[in-house]
């Protein structure tokens, strides 16, 4: 799998489920999808490894097609993906007025990185150019962020990030380090 470059840290290898290819990612990549060198399908690295073997998680609760493993059953995933992004914008316009309305817009936001790698996929595939803006990713980001919370908020940025989603990924990732930084030296 192929990522930003970056320091050297733990290194975990698994197969790819669709030619079984031998890959290599760094612990960091836990959960994060991305596409294998040699086939280009696409590819979770695993949570854990399991008697030498890992396992990817599964994405979204979507079953893969038959004969094509990086193809969701899903009627339109563009259509689906533009669906949450204004679910989640109406769902943060109407946040300071409703308290249920940021929890909406979190459960969206979680779907909406949920189907992230078919939407790529998709995209990819469809209209070969750059990827846009991920809202969902933004939006996740931005609250754990809030909360305190550095390193969670590091890791969503860098699934996007490798995902190839269009944002200030690396600014974020940037401040999100510097803040878990800072957090172990005053421990």
């Amino acid at each position: 799998m192929t990522g930003p470059c970056r320091e050297k840290g733990p290194m975990l290898q698994f197969q790819c489920p669709h030619c079984a290819e031998t890959l290599e990612a760094q612990d960091d990549y836990r959960g994060v999808a991305g596409n294998c060198n040699k086939c280009g399908g696409l590819v979770t690295v695993p949570e854990q490894s399991q008697n030498g073997a890992a396992k990817p998680r599964q994405i979204g609760g979507f079953k893969a097609a038959p004969g094509n493993a990086t193809m969701p059953i899903a009627r339109d995933i563009e259509a689906l993906h533009s669906t949450l992004k204004a679910m989640i914008q109406m769902y943060l316009k109407r946040g300071e007025r409703e308290p249920l309305a940021m929890s909406l817009a979190l459960q969206a936001s979680h779907q909406m990185i949920a189907i992230a790698p078919y939407v790529k996929w998709h995209l990819d595939k469809t209209y070969k150019r750059p990827l846009p803006d991920h809202l969902g990713f933004e939006t996740i980001a931005g609250i754990l962020e809030d909360q305190g919370q550095f390193n969670k908020a590091r890791k969503i940025c860098l699934n996007a990030k490798y995902q190839g989603w269009a944002g200030d990924w690396d600014t974020r990732i940037n401040r999100c380090m510097a803040h878990i930084e800072k957090e172990q030296q005053e421990t």
